[in-house]
């Protein structure tokens, strides 16, 4: 519930992404979350990501 409404907040600002940075590799609840949110992985280093997710 609070991504979506942190996406409502992007989407109000008129943001195109929303940036989750951080995310450990290890993490693979939060990674399932994001993807099934349609979020795009970008590689941060070895055992970090970050997660693109456009405000629909």
């Amino acid at each position: 519930m609070v991504i979506e409404q942190l996406r409502q907040k992007a989407r109000d600002k008129g943001c195109r992404e929303l940036v989750i940075n951080n995310v450990r590799s290890s993490n693979h609840r939060a990674i399932s979350l994001y993807e099934a949110m349609g979020a795009n992985a970008v590689p941060l280093s070895g055992s970090l990501y970050a997660f693109v997710i456009s405000p629909p």
